[in-house]
């Protein structure tokens, strides 16, 4: 897990930044809202003198100050983003810069082609490109909750080697590992639900990886990034579990799973 910069904040300090929070994307969200938070900050909050006064007073977050004054926040909530905030585990990783909610969104495209905006299961990680109303675009990255926004990073100079030697799985069966990047190209073989890959770039929608010592394509619609799902499962989890908790969990899954 990647160390993060730890931030002081106040207990009320604290409590307003996660009405902001859970204004933005609901309890279960609100650890990841501030750990964009941080990332902005981190990036643009140069001419602030806190975290805290960047997420009050940048303009950034809509209305920010209205929701931290006026808004709710439960206990667990609170420290779910303390978690984040003053413990240093942020759960995304320092690049995830971007996210806007649907309504905000102009256009969603895979390759170049549209998607429609408001359905979850056409958005690809680093794969789909977003535009919203006010021209920004990015990438991207995840859907960190079944309610929340999508996240993603504009600039890929703060992704580590994206799409490079990264452990993928297949989720379909007798899906096409083909020669090339298109339907056109021969299938070297079929991969099953649950074979692993090691990919070795993204080129639009498809998948350039390793599958038994040979290199092919794949569609990335039937993989799942092992690695950033696997990620995302355990900051889940660390927002929910204190980390005794987890290490029952852990053992008990590992017996379940053998």
């Amino acid at each position: 897990m990647e160390e993060f910069k730890k931030y002081d904040l106040s207990e009320n300090e604290l409590i307003k930044i996660t009405r902001l929070c859970v204004q933005e994307q609901g309890g279960k969200g609100a650890p990841y809202e501030a750990s964009l938070m941080c990332n902005l900050y981190e990036l643009n909050g140069k001419n602030y003198s806190s975290l805290y006064e960047y997420v009050r007073k940048s303009g950034w977050f809509s209305k920010a100050s209205e929701f931290m004054d006026h808004g709710d926040a439960f206990s667990s909530e609170v420290n779910a983003v303390r978690d984040v905030i003053c413990k240093g585990h942020r759960l995304f990783p320092r690049y995830i810069d971007e996210h806007d909610c649907f309504r905000d969104i102009k256009w969603a495209k895979n390759s170049g082609r549209d998607i429609d905006v408001y359905d979850r299961g056409q958005y690809i990680p680093n794969v789909t490109v977003i535009q919203n109303r006010w021209g920004s675009r990015y990438t991207f990255y995840s859907f960190p909750t079944s309610s929340s926004d999508p996240f993603g990073y504009t600039n890929n100079k703060y992704a580590p080697d994206i799409g490079t030697n990264r452990l993928i799985m297949c989720i379909g069966d007798s899906v096409n590992f083909r020669k090339g990047a298109a339907t056109s190209f021969d299938v070297i073989e079929q991969l099953n639900q649950g074979d692993t890959l090691i990919q070795k770039s993204v080129s639009g929608a498809w998948i350039k990886a390793e599958h038994n010592n040979t290199t092919g394509y794949v569609y990335s619609k039937y993989v799942l990034d092992v690695e950033q799902t696997a990620d995302v499962i355990v900051s889940n989890l660390r927002s929910t579990y204190t980390p005794r908790e987890l290490k029952i969990l852990l053992k008990a899954a590992e017996k379940l799973v053998n």
